[in-house]
């Protein structure tokens, strides 16, 4: 289930959070009109695209484009890096690349609410009008998953910890999938600006497949679901016992939620934000978050 949310409020924003119950991660995007898709996907949109291209084709393609990406990684980084993953820890590898700014399949979210705020009003321009925050419930995700993956992976989540989903996240990278889902994963040894971002990756299992329909097809739906959903407008504090009521119990179903944050409402969220200790100073360590956090007193 997929629902667009716009709360009208910061107030009203955080009192929504606050109805969301198990495990969610989250993400905050600048643009409201940007759609999920990872590094991968934006750097080869022309193969990802190719409608002449059968699935299974399109995603070998792919497939064999990103070992070679990362066969080239692990053959330099250790001139750049001292502290390397051992060889066969395919989702640390990935994360290295993701950190250093190269394309993988993974794609950044947070288990803080506050952080993928912070991220989606800081760099949000007048002319992208509304940010947003992207939702997504491992507690449902978890519920789901062994009917959306192969059999032959069915043995390796049977608890649904963080280890098990390390291991099918290198099972798929090694041995390829062609049903299309999303988990949410942690590298085993985290990077710092990861730690301190309290980050984690979603992993799609077809990389043939665009992000947005892996994650569709969790709640079988199609990817055009992202494009064509109406937001529903969320004021707590004005609506009655029973429309607050129905929404806390539909939250419990949905596995994608899109929260729209009003142009108007993202000096106030910087302004909170900072005083929680949520800026690019924390957020970034050394010299370049520190500089970049100093826009905030422009603010004041």
């Amino acid at each position: 289930m997929f629902i667009v949310i716009q709360p009208k409020s910061w107030d009203d924003m955080r009192h929504l959070v606050s109805q969301m119950q198990g495990k969610w991660v989250f993400r905050g995007q600048s643009n409201s009109e940007w759609g999920l898709s990872s590094s991968l996907e934006r750097t080869l949109p022309q193969i990802i695209q190719d409608n002449d291209k059968k699935d299974g084709e399109r995603q070998k393609i792919i497939e064999n484009k990103e070992k070679l990406l990362l066969r080239e990684f692990k053959r330099r980084a250790h001139h750049y890096i001292l502290s390397l993953p051992v060889d066969s820890e395919s989702l640390e590898w990935l994360a290295l690349i993701q950190h250093y700014g190269g394309a993988t399949r993974l794609l950044d979210f947070s288990h803080s609410f506050y952080v993928a705020a912070f991220f989606a009003v800081e760099e949000n321009k007048r002319e992208y009008e509304n940010s947003a925050i992207w939702g997504i419930s491992l507690t449902n995700i978890d519920k789901i998953i062994q009917q959306k993956i192969d059999d032959r992976y069915k043995n390796i989540i049977i608890k649904k910890n963080n280890a098990e989903y390390i291991k099918l996240a290198h099972e798929i990278f090694s041995n390829s999938t062609s049903n299309r889902f999303v988990f949410g994963v942690e590298p085993e040894r985290m990077n710092e600006r990861l730690a301190i971002q309290q980050g984690l990756f979603l992993f799609p299992g077809n990389v043939g497949a665009t992000f947005e329909e892996n994650l569709a097809n969790l709640f079988d739906s199609k990817s055009t679901i992202f494009l064509n959903t109406p937001s529903i407008t969320y004021e707590p504090g004005i609506q009655t016992a029973l429309q607050n009521g129905i929404m806390a119990l539909a939250l419990n179903y949905v596995v994608v939620l899109k929260i729209i944050i009003p142009q108007y409402l993202r000096e106030e969220m910087l302004k909170d934000l900072w005083k929680m200790n949520v800026s690019s100073a924390t957020l970034f360590p050394g010299i370049d978050g520190f500089t970049h956090s100093l826009n905030y007193h422009l603010l004041e």
